[in-house]
């Protein structure tokens, strides 16, 4: 394991806690103060679905492009008349506590394809099955068939620059489907960065939490599944992935433990000589304005996405 002694002390300790507790610790919405608990869920689905209606009436979109068998195993292309599919291509996966319960699909964020076309590059917004309905195990086994899929794709039409984001449980998918992918030798090539926005990267609390009641983990499941647990993620990044770029944020209104996890999955990082890698807490920031400013071509991240991208210059 390549968490440090004070991490696994600060793991252990909330572990012990009360479902109650647990739940209150993971819960993004009770840390926000920004607006009430029980009004930012819905006031973040109504904000993306308006900024996504709008995306679809001025942007290309390219829908159901199916990696796998089932309806929500599909991805969205997002264009417009100025890019060529040659052009840099960046990879979303969206959150929600890997839920089905919590509404999210990958439509809702066509919205964040909005500054990187403005810059003849190409958007894409990944679906997939959610629980109750599959396993976590099954959920990072087809985002590694659809990154698979997708590089193949843009590979074929000469693209040979893939960056991958996801948000909350969304960059965990991001970051494993990499990791666990029997393709990896052959998309880390193209694979130039990931930016991880307020990411999940160790299971073992939601095991313990009233959320496993939907998911189901087995506590091995909860180990290997996480990045900060099962050696083989950090070994797969180190041995394929270490060239790429690593932006890793998490807010200031996140809850402590998201934070803490961005944070030590940065320290291994480093401790592992990985160069390009940068954390940042968004400062005044919640787990849910973080994702619903990428439409916005001057905030940070989407700025900082420009740039990895190399669509936009340093000033």
């Amino acid at each position: 394991m390549y968490t440090d002694d004070d991490y696994e002390r600060y793991i252990e300790e909330l572990r012990s806690k009360s479902f109650e507790e647990i739940d209150f610790e993971i819960s993004p919405s009770r840390w926000t103060r920004l607006l009430p608990a029980d009004k930012v869920v819905q006031s973040h689905i109504d904000l993306i679905n308006e900024a996504s209606d709008n995306a679809s009436k001025v942007l290309k979109i390219e829908e159901n492009i199916k990696y796998g068998p089932s309806d929500k195993q599909a991805y969205d292309i997002v264009t417009n008349d100025g890019v060529t599919k040659k052009n840099p291509v960046f990879v979303f996966f969206h959150g929600g506590y890997w839920q089905a319960l919590r509404s999210s699909t990958r439509q809702q964020y066509h919205y964040i394809g909005r500054p990187i076309v403005s810059k003849n590059a190409t958007y894409v917004s990944v679906g997939y099955n959610l629980a109750p309905n599959v396993s976590l195990t099954e959920m990072v086994k087809q985002a590694s068939v659809a990154i698979s899929s997708i590089v193949k794709y843009f590979v074929a039409l000469e693209c040979s620059n893939i960056y991958l984001c996801g948000h909350s449980a969304g960059a965990h998918l991001a970051l494993t489907s990499t990791t666990t992918c029997d393709d990896l030798p052959f998309i880390s090539q193209y694979i130039k960065g990931f930016v991880l926005l307020s990411g999940i990267f160790d299971a073992r609390p939601v095991y313990e939490s009233s959320e496993n009641k939907i998911l189901h983990m087995t506590r091995e499941e909860s180990c290997e599944i996480s990045p900060l647990v099962s050696e083989k993620h950090i070994k797969n990044l180190a041995a394929y992935l270490k060239h790429a770029a690593y932006f890793i944020v998490a807010a200031e209104q996140d809850p402590p433990l998201f934070k803490r996890e961005s944070l030590e999955l940065y320290r291994i990082l480093q401790k592992e000589k990985f160069e390009r890698i940068e954390f940042s807490i968004a400062e005044g920031m919640d787990h849910f304005n973080l994702v619903e400013r990428l439409i916005e071509p001057e905030y940070f991240v989407t700025k900082k996405i420009l740039k990895t991208m190399g669509l936009e210059k340093d000033e």
